[in-house]
């Protein structure tokens, strides 16, 4: 009898916890043949996981209406971050990949216009689930990601708490895989 046949009460089945989660950031340079646990963002506070929409459309006919599916549109990804030093750097480093370019206060903006692919084609995105053993199990790929906006969070002498870094992220669409079962 599986797991699924048995029921919520059998000691076997063990419930996906929403803190047992973990945000692969992988660098799609040509040498990068296997992920490191440095690709790992560890400090990831919260990530939502992927979601989509369906809207609908209606039909008349004669005296009767008929509903139909429509387009599926992905919802944007937020993800928070503790600021570690370096992250207000690399975000902007993302943008710089992509198209975007500031320059410093002696230049003029060098800005050429923000290239979806300079995200995507430059690292693969991944929220993967773990289990209580720390491997997966299951992982949402992002497909053709892209920064949607940063914020860099709140300085306050009123609060020592850690300061957070959130990230929205838009995509084409999530692919899930599960994992293997033996």
């Amino acid at each position: 009898m599986s797991v699924s046949e048995a029921g919520f009460w059998d000691p076997r089945f063990e419930p996906a916890r929403k803190n047992r989660f973990r945000i692969s950031y992988i660098p799609l340079a040509p040498d990068a043949t296997q992920t490191q646990a440095t690709n790992y963002w560890w400090w990831a506070i919260s990530a939502q996981l992927p979601a989509f929409e369906i809207n609908d459309e209606s039909y008349q006919l004669v005296n009767r209406k008929f509903r139909y599916p429509g387009l599926l549109t992905w919802n944007d990804v937020q993800i928070t971050l503790y600021e570690k030093g370096d992250m207000a750097t690399f975000i902007m480093s993302m943008l710089q990949n992509a198209g975007y370019s500031c320059g410093n206060t002696t230049e003029k903006c060098k800005d050429t216009g923000i290239l979806k692919g300079g995200f995507y084609n430059s690292a693969e995105l991944i929220i993967e689930e773990l289990k209580p053993d720390g491997s997966t199990l299951q992982k949402f790929s992002l497909k053709n990601w892209f920064l949607k906006g940063a914020n860099f969070g709140e300085l306050s002498m009123e609060d020592e708490g850690f300061l957070t870094v959130q990230m929205t992220i838009g995509y084409d669409c999530a692919v899930v895989e599960a994992a293997t079962t033996n």
